[in-house]
C-alpha cells in the first residue's frame, strides 16, 4: 500500500459526511462480480471460525442490538446459529468464547440484570446445562463441578469488564484510513475505495439484482482480494483522529450495516416463505437439508450390517442419559410444533433508516429448522450410515502417520459427547448441526478403523464443472496450486491433532478447516491423476460454502412427517470435475 499524504486532525461530523460521500460513488466499481468481496475472499485467504475477531465482533453486536430491541429468544437464539454458519461452524454452543462476546455485547447495551439473569439461564454452555441436569439427582456434585469448572463464568467476566471500564491510559492518537484501489480492466475499471477501522473494512458494493451495499470485511482479506488476486494498488491516506471521532464514525457505520443486513435478511426470509409455500402445493415435497448424507429410510434395514455402528454407539449413550425413551418424546414434540406453524403476515410499519428492529424467526426458517430435528432424530433411532459417494473414494488416499490413530480416537469421543449434549439443546437450528455431527462421527470412527483418512464431501451437487480441456492447457498451474493445497492440508492437520491435546471439546472449527483442506487437495489430485480431469480450488471449501454439505443430496418429506426419497442429483459428464464460478478466475 502506498501512503499519499500527512495525518491531519477532522471535525467528527464533516469527517463523518465526507467520507460518506467519498464512499458512495465509487462503490460501483466492484458491480459486475457475482460475489461480495467478503465473500469471494473467504474462499481465496484461508478460513474464518469462531476464533476470528469478525465473529465475535458480529455475535457482540447482535447481542447489544437484541439488548436494546427485544424480541422473541429463540430469533435471537437463530441469529447466533447464521452468524457461526457463516464461519463454517454449526454448533457454536460449544465454543466458549461466544459467551464471552455475548457478555460483551451485554456490557455495551448495558443491560438490567434481570436481562443477563435471563441469559444465563437460557444460554448456558451444554457443560452447565448438564451440571444443572444432574444437580436434581446430586445436588452436591453439581456445586463442586461449578467450583471446579466455572464455564459461564466467562459471561459475567466480560459484562463486569464492560461496564466497569474506566478512562484509558494514555495511547497514541488512533487512525482511519481512506484506501483507494486503482482502477483495472473489465469490472474492475472505475476503481474503488474503502474505509479502514483497525482490522475493520467498509466499503460500498453493488450487489444482485441491482442494489448498493455497504459491505464490512476484515482487512487481510479485503487487500488479498484486491491487492492479490486482483494485482491493483491499494492507496493509503492516513487520518488521525480523536477518540470521540473514531468511535464515533465506527458506530455509524456498524449501525448502517447492521440495519442494511437486517433489511436484506427479511427479503430472504420472505423469499423463503414464498418458496416453501410453493413447494408445500406440490405432492409432499419438501427439502430437508443435510439428510441426503444419509441412507433413504427405505433402504436402512434392520440388520447390523445396514446400521452405523458410530450412530449404535450414540444413541446408547444418548438413552444412557436421557432416558430410553428420549427420541420418542422429542419427536413428539418437535412434530407437535411442526403442526402448529403458520405463514407470517406483513409488518405492521416500515422501517426506518438504520432503525434496527427486533430479530425475527419466520415461517419457513422454523419449518425448516424443525424439520431438520426431526430428520437428525430419524437418522439417529435407524443408525443410518451415510450414503455411497458421501465421502471422498478411490485414490489418492491419505494414511494416518503413527500416534494419529490414538489422537483421532480421542477426537471422535469429544465429538460423540458434543452430540449428545446437542440433543438437549435449547437453541431452535440444533437439528443440521446434528446431521453434520453425525456423518463427521461416523467419517471419524472409520478413519481410525482404515487407518486413512475419511472426510466428507464438501461439493455441492449443482459446482461448476470445468471441460476436461481446462486441464491441460492449465496443468502446470494445477499442479502448483494442488502442491500449495497439500500444504494448507498438512498445517491444518497440524492444528486439529495439536488442537486435540489441549482442548477440552470438539474442536469444529480446526476439524472444518481440514476437511476443506483435504476437499481441495483430493479435488485436484484426482483431476490430474486420471486422465487431465479438469479441477480447481474453490469456494465451497471456504468458510461459507463448507455448509454446502447440507445441499449435498437434498432430501424431500411426504407432508410434515421425516419421512424422505432422495432427490435426483445432476449427472457429471465423463472426463470433468467440478469447481464454483468463485474460483475460476483464481485458477
Amino acid at each position: 500500500m502506498t501512503p499519499t499524504f500527512a495525518p491531519r486532525r477532522w471535525h467528527p461530523v464533516g469527517l463523518l459526511l465526507l467520507l460518506a460521500v467519498l464512499l458512495v460513488p465509487l462503490g460501483c466499481s466492484f458491480s459486475a462480480s457475482s460475489k461480495s468481496s467478503s465473500d469471494s475472499s473467504a474462499s481465496s485467504s484461508g478460513s474464518s471460525s469462531p476464533g476470528d475477531s469478525a465473529y465475535y465482533d458480529d455475535v457482540r453486536s447482535t447481542t447489544e442490538a437484541y439488548a436494546k430491541s427485544g424480541g422473541p429468544f429463540d430469533a435471537y437464539q437463530k441469529k447466533l446459529g447464521d452468524l457461526a454458519k457463516e464461519r463454517g461452524v454449526t454448533n457454536w454452543e460449544e465454543n466458549l468464547g461466544t459467551y464471552a462476546a455475548i457478555g460483551e455485547g451485554l456490557g455495551q447495551a448495558k443491560a438490567s440484570q434481570g436481562l443477563v439473569d435471563t441469559f444465563k439461564s437460557r444460554l448456558a454452555p451444554p457443560v452447565q446445562r448438564e451440571q444443572r441436569r444432574q444437580a436434581g439427582r446430586d445436588p452436591e456434585r453439581l456445586r463442586l463441578q461449578e467450583v471446579s469448572r466455572p464455564a459461564f463464568g466467562l459471561l459475567g467476566i466480560a459484562i463486569f469488564l464492560v461496564m466497569s471500564s474506566g478512562p484509558a491510559a494514555a495511547e497514541p492518537p488512533r487512525v482511519i484510513d481512506y484506501l483507494y484501489i486503482n482502477a483495472s480492466e473489465g469490472s474492475a475499471s472505475g476503481g474503488h475505495v474503502a474505509l479502514r477501522f483497525g482490522d475493520q473494512v467498509f466499503h460500498f458494493e453493488h450487489r444482485p439484482p441491482g442494489i448498493l451495499v455497504l459491505a464490512r470485511g476484515e482487512f487481510e482479506r479485503f487487500r488479498h482480494l484486491y491487492g492479490d488476486l486482483e494485482n491493483r494498488t491499494i492507496q493509503a491516506s492516513r487520518i488521525a483522529v480523536s477518540d470521540e471521532t473514531y468511535d464515533l464514525l465506527l458506530a455509524q457505520f456498524s449501525r448502517h450495516h447492521f440495519a442494511q443486513r437486517q433489511r436484506l435478511e427479511a427479503l430472504t426470509a420472505a423469499r423463503g416463505d414464498r418458496e416453501l409455500l410453493e413447494a408445500l402445493l406440490e405432492p409432499g415435497v419438501v427439502a430437508i437439508a443435510g439428510l441426503g448424507l444419509f441412507t433413504d429410510a427405505a433402504d436402512a434395514g434392520a440388520g447390523a450390517v445396514d446400521r452405523a455402528p458410530a450412530l449404535d454407539a450414540l444413541r446408547a449413550r444418548a438413552a444412557a442419559r436421557y432416558g430410553p425413551d428420549f427420541i420418542a418424546r422429542r419427536t413428539a414434540e418437535l412434530t407437535a410444533r411442526l403442526a402448529t406453524l403458520e405463514p407470517d403476515g406483513p409488518p405492521s410499519t416500515i422501517a426506518a433508516d438504520d432503525e434496527i428492529r427486533p430479530p425475527t424467526y419466520g415461517f419457513s426458517a422454523q419449518f425448516h429448522d424443525t424439520s431438520e430435528a426431526l430428520a437428525a432424530l430419524d437418522v439417529l433411532d435407524a443408525a443410518r450410515a451415510l450414503r455411497r459417494g458421501a465421502t471422498w473414494s478411490g485414490s489418492p488416499r491419505l494414511p494416518l502417520e503413527s500416534g494419529e490413530a490414538a489422537r483421532l480416537t480421542r477426537l471422535a469421543d469429544a465429538l460423540e459427547e458434543s452430540l449428545v449434549r446437542l440433543l438437549d439443546s435449547t437453541r431452535p437450528d440444533w437439528g443440521l448441526s446434528m446431521l453434520l455431527g453425525m456423518a463427521r462421527l461416523i467419517a471419524l470412527r472409520e478413519t481410525v478403523e482404515t487407518g486413512y483418512w475419511v472426510v466428507l464431501d464438501a461439493f455441492p451437487v449443482d459446482a461448476t464443472v470445468l471441460p476436461a480441456i481446462r486441464t491441460s492447457r492449465r496443468r502446470a498451474r494445477l499442479t502448483t496450486i494442488r502442491e500449495n493445497n497439500r500444504l494448507e492440508l498438512e498445517t491444518a492437520r497440524v492444528s486439529l491433532l495439536g488442537a486435540v491435546d489441549v482442548a477440552d471439546g470438539f474442536p469444529e472449527a480446526d476439524y472444518a478447516r481440514l476437511e476443506a483442506a483435504a476437499n481441495r487437495w483430493l479435488e485436484l489430485s484426482q483431476a490430474l491423476d486420471e486422465g487431465g480431469r479438469s479441477a480447481c480450488t474453490r469456494a465451497c471449501c471456504s468458510p461459507l460454502a463448507r455448509v454446502c454439505l447440507r445441499r449435498r443430496g437434498c432430501r424431500r418429506t411426504t407432508g410434515l412427517a421425516s419421512r424422505s426419497r432422495s432427490r435426483p442429483s445432476p449427472a457429471r459428464k465423463p472426463g470433468s470435475r467440478r469447481c464454483s464460478s468463485a474460483t475460476t478466475r483464481t485458477t
